[in-house]
Order: structure tokens, then sequence, then C-alpha cells
């Protein structure tokens, strides 16, 4: 997608394929280690109201759009090809660290990472073009962001 369609998309609040694609990264890595559960729908949700291509959608429309986003990752069952799938349909170098990103929060929300994630995020990562380095750091930021968001609500709940 080039320009034109990522400024029309920002403008009439119509997500574009990379933000569709950034949904399916959500339910690919909630999905992951067998079927997503309630709570990491709604860890999905949250996380996709807060994304720019979004935001000028309703709560009510975007859960319907991940239901759809999770019964496409459910309907290919080789993960390898999800994952294949996914990736193409991000374009730019910046997307594809937000989308790794994305998928490393997904994994590290719950405190912890099954066997079946670590191999889902060095997958993901590959099949996006982000080298193993860039790919430590970005877990490694996410670990740190989490704990410090998990102190905080401690410190204030």
């Amino acid at each position: 997608m080039g320009l034109i369609g990522k400024v029309f998309g920002a403008i009439t609040g119509i997500p574009t394929a990379s933000d569709k694609a950034l949904l399916d990264t959500l339910c690919l890595a909630a999905a992951v280690d067998g079927d997503a559960s309630r709570l990491e729908l709604g860890y999905a949700l949250e996380i996709a109201l807060d994304l720019p291509g979004f935001q000028k959608v309703s709560k009510k429309r975007l859960e319907k759009m991940l239901e759809e986003a999770l019964e496409g990752v459910r309907a290919c069952a080789d993960t390898s090809a999800s994952i294949q799938k996914v990736a193409t349909r991000i374009e730019s170098p910046e997307e594809r660290e937000q989308a790794y990103t994305l998928a490393a929060v997904m994994e590290y929300v719950d405190g912890k990472v099954s066997d079946d994630e670590t191999r889902f995020l060095s997958s993901f990562r590959a099949a996006l073009g982000i080298s193993q380095e860039r790919g430590r750091q970005i877990l490694a930021e996410v670990e740190r962001e989490l704990k410090d968001a998990q102190r905080s609500n401690l410190m204030n709940g």
C-alpha cells in the first residue's frame, strides 16, 4: 500500500491492509499455544483499541474484526503458513517491528512464555525479516515495560 492508501485510511478511519495484518498478528499470537482464551482476546482487544488504524472503529466493530481474524487463524491449520501469510502483508520495516512487538506483548503479558510461544516468536521474527539481535532488543524492551507497568499497577492499586 502506498502513501495515498495510508493517508486515505487515516482520514477515513478505514483500517488498511497493514492494520488488519496487525489484528491477525494479535490473534495468531493469542492462539499459538492452542486456542485463544477469553483473557488473551481481551488483551488483544485492548491493544487493538490503542492502535492508530483502529481509533475511529467502534469497540463492537473491532470485536467483530478480531473474531473474523481469529477465524482466519483457526482456518489455517499450519502455523508456519499463517506466519508467512501475515508477515507478507506487513510492508514497512517500522510496521514489521510493530507487529513483532505486538506478538511479543501477547506472549509475555501473562508473565510466562511457553516453548510453543518462544518458537512462534522466533519464526515470526524471521518471517518479518527482523535480525536476531533486533529481536532480542525488542523482547527485552517488552519485558522491561511490562514489568514496569505491573509495578506501577501494584503501587497504584
